[in-house]
Order: C-alpha cells, then structure tokens, then sequence
C-alpha cells in the first residue's frame, strides 16, 4: 500500500503523483533534551540510544582501557578540535521496525554502535560496534559528573529522495527545471524534522546521492563546525560500520 503524501504536489508535477508515493519511506529523528531535567523526563538507559553526555562503556570495551577510562570521558566531552570526541550512540535495538526495514543489507539489527569523531589536523570519523544486545553487556558506572544523561526523544515521520537518474528518471535525465521543482517541494514538505535522522533518505552534503544512499544509517547535519558540518554512519557487509565528517 503506497503511502499518502504529506503535502499535495505542485500542479505541474501532479503526474508524479505514483510515482512519488511509491518512494516514500520511514525514517526516524531524535531530539537532544535541552537544559535541566524536568517532571517526568527519565534517565537514559544504559546502552541506549543518545548524543550527548558522554558514552556508555562496556566493562570489556578494549577501546577504552580502564586505567584511562575517566581521562577518556573527559577527553569525549571535549571539542572534536581538540582530539576524539563522543559523537552518537546508536542502539540498533531502539530503531522502529519499519525504519530499520530499509537499512542497508545486512546491517544488525541488535548492538550497539559509538560514532567518535576528531577534527585537529585531518577530519576523521570512527564507529565502534558490540554486536551484543544492551541488556547482556556489563557496563562500567557512569562518571559522577556531569548529572546522568536523560532518554532522547524520538519521532517518526517519512522521507523522500532528490531527484536522481535513479529515483526520478522521467525528469532528472532530461528536464532540469522540472528536477528542481520537485527538489524544492521535497525541501519544503520533507526535510525539517531534526538534525538527526536514522534511516529513510539522506541529503548529503557531499558525495553522490545514489552511492551514499546504499550504506546509509544515520546522519547528524547541521553541526558546529566547519560550515554547517555533518558526520554520517554508514553500514556495508565489506567494511561494517564507518563514518564520513563533512562540511558544506
């Protein structure tokens, strides 16, 4: 059953209509819970789903050494120009079931995956995965400061692609104007929910969109540095989880 669309489209593309809706797919956003906690706003569990704070660290992580362990959660909390900071902590085990439908071909759907980036000198980006489920992972306690961090906020909404050889070939090949329209109407209906998304369709701002659409699985836009950067975890069944840090 094709999905209704969120927005009528304009007049003269209105012959796209099936073709558009056939495109839709689910993706799912989180939200960074602002300022102090409130009535009713809950703990984060461990292991779950955040991008903030500082991460959950499994007892046998051998990425983070116990002896350095109070070092290195300072150190992530830091700036990425100063050296490897904490990025993204994504439960696979939290993403809706349809939105982890359309997650590129063999990625786990139970584990927990880190995104750590480092901007002094070269940008890079680094993923760490445990393919355990968060409730059979022994955790180290969480640092004494700052206050525990609190649950993300999640919502669901749906996504559409730009128009490319591939996702619109009645107009991206041979009909600019008519390319740009439909971009414009995607912008306008499809692409404000929060700067991080999990699943669905990917803007990137570099790259092509057809190739990073394959491997995508979340993306963290409008960032502090650069010119509105962006760091996005992808999944291949050749590499596993890596990560781009880009800037417009």
């Amino acid at each position: 059953m094709m999905a209704n669309l969120k927005a009528p489209l304009p007049d003269e593309l209105a012959w796209l209509k099936y073709d558009v809706q056939a495109l839709v797919r689910p993706t799912a956003f989180i939200k960074s819970p602002h300022g102090k906690r409130s009535v009713g706003q809950s703990i984060a569990p461990l292991g779950s789903t955040r991008a903030w704070g500082s991460p959950d660290i499994p007892l046998d992580a051998p990425w983070a050494p116990t002896e350095r362990l109070a070092y290195l959660h300072d150190q992530w909390r830091s700036s990425p120009y100063d050296g490897e900071s904490f990025q993204l902590q994504l439960n696979l085990a939290d993403i809706p079931p349809d939105v982890a439908a359309h997650l590129p071909a063999g990625c786990p759907r139970v584990g927990v995956v880190w995104v750590f980036i480092n901007l002094y000198g070269d940008w890079a980006g680094t993923a760490r995965f445990d393919p355990r489920d968060a409730s059979a992972i022994v955790w180290h306690p969480r640092p004494s400061r700052p206050q525990e961090p609190m649950a993300a906020q999640w919502s669901l909404d749906v996504s559409l692609p730009c128009a490319t050889p591939l996702t619109q070939p009645h107009i991206a090949s041979n009909w600019d104007s008519m390319a740009e329209r439909y971009d414009d109407w995607v912008q306008d209906h499809y692409r404000t929910a929060s700067d991080i998304q999990i699943g669905g369709w990917v803007w990137p701002i570099q790259g092509d969109f057809d190739d990073r659409q394959e491997t995508f699985v979340c993306a963290m836009e409008r960032q502090s540095f650069g010119d509105s950067g962006a760091v996005y975890l992808h999944f291949s069944l050749e590499e596993g989880f890596f990560v781009h840090v880009e800037t417009c």
